[in-house]
């Protein structure tokens, strides 16, 4: 870090009483929305390297006279307080020795939880989070293959209005992308076919429609279906003619939006 190896360098700190204009001319650092007098206090940290000091800005509060009383610095927060300011919060000296030690404390414990080094953290740590995920694709590819082992009995509970093939039900902690691949099934099987499927998960409500190309010539919609139950479930949704999908937080009201298609499905026949 920079700020350190100005320490190191033992620099001596410049504090000097300017005009005001005199110093703003310089190009001296003021604090955002700071008032100043006339007459200024300018520190400046000088750089054997270069004709410009490495910091000058004007301040009021106490300085070291040499950057190698600072100790040490270490950054402890970082963000926007305006646009294009940014705003750092650090700590020096005896708190940042502090700080530093509390920290190697801490990961020689989790270096010796994951038998590792300290050196050793980052790479252990990349592991396990690719291990992680590994864990969690197989998991829900798993949960997907038993999902769609099920289909054929949910496909048994299709039922005829009028000369449409509909498939409606509304199922316990199922994946969205399941529920794409079962209307999907349905509609490459079956023609004249409407699906709407529904399930609860983490306290909302999900749907899912799809429509099969020849009835959508007949003014049928998986984008009209989806909102319509959406909204009687107290959410939105919305997609394309032949597949669609949204959800709502009204959970109590999931099956009665799934059973409102059989209106929307007769209505349409009678146009």
């Amino acid at each position: 870090m920079i700020v350190n190896e100005k320490i190191l360098e033992s620099i001596p700190v410049c504090i000097e009483i300017e005009n005001l204009d005199d110093a703003m001319n310089e190009g001296v650092t003021a604090i955002f929305d700071e008032k100043y007098g006339d007459t200024v206090r300018v520190v400046r940290i000088l750089d054997d390297d270069s004709e410009e000091p490495f910091s000058a800005e004007l301040c009021g509060g106490t300085h070291v006279s040499n950057t190698s009383e600072i100790g040490s610095f270490i950054i402890i927060s970082e963000g926007s307080v305006a646009t294009g300011i940014r705003r750092i919060e650090a700590v020096t000296g005896h708190a940042a020795n502090s700080l530093m030690r509390h920290a190697v404390g801490r990961m020689r414990k989790i270096s010796a939880f994951l038998n590792t080094n300290i050196e050793g953290l980052p790479a252990k740590v990349e592991e396990m989070q690719n291990e992680l995920h590994k864990r969690l694709r197989e998991n829900q590819d798993l949960r997907k293959k038993v999902a769609i082992s099920k289909f054929g009995k949910l496909e048994e509970h299709a039922q005829r209005v009028g000369d449409l093939n509909l498939l409606s039900a509304l199922l316990q902690d199922v994946e969205i992308d399941v529920l794409r691949t079962f209307a999907d099934q349905f509609i490459q099987s079956n023609k004249n076919a409407v699906v709407i499927l529904g399930t609860r998960k983490d306290d909302q409500v999900y749907f899912v429609s799809a429509v099969s190309e020849d009835l959508i010539k007949r003014g049928i919609s998986a984008g009209e279906i989806v909102r319509s139950v959406s909204e009687i479930a107290g959410g939105k949704g919305g997609g394309r003619p032949n597949m669609a999908q949204g959800g709502g937080k009204l959970v109590a009201k999931a099956q009665e939006a799934i059973n409102s298609v059989n209106h929307y499905i007769e209505t349409k026949i009678k146009e």
